[in-house]
């Protein structure tokens, strides 16, 4: 946990079943419905902004190469609530080394 400007950004990993679950929330100001949606689509399709800005490319790629590694059914889930925070979650299948 990070404490900054009075808000809290939480970091969990959990086993459930075979896969890790990866959790990152915040208490923050959250996003409108609107603002949600964009950030969803980017997670699909990138920005559509002039390649100056570069807004949102790293959540793309991260997105990108989780779902390139592990299938399509993986891949980040975002949720967000205006007054109450914010929620980036994503799966993993869990690997063991032989």
């Amino acid at each position: 946990m990070k404490n900054r400007n009075g808000g809290t950004i939480t970091i969990t990993a959990e086993e459930n079943n075979n896969e890790i679950v990866w959790t990152l929330s915040d208490n923050g100001e959250g996003m409108s419905e609107a603002k949600l949606q964009e950030v969803r689509e980017s997670l699909v399709h990138g920005r559509s902004e002039p390649a100056s800005e570069k807004k949102g490319i790293g959540l793309y790629n991260t997105n990108r190469r989780i779902q390139l590694h592990f299938g399509d059914r993986h891949g980040i889930v975002i949720h967000s609530e205006q007054q109450a925070g914010t929620e980036l979650k994503f799966t993993i299948p869990k690997v063991q080394q032989t």
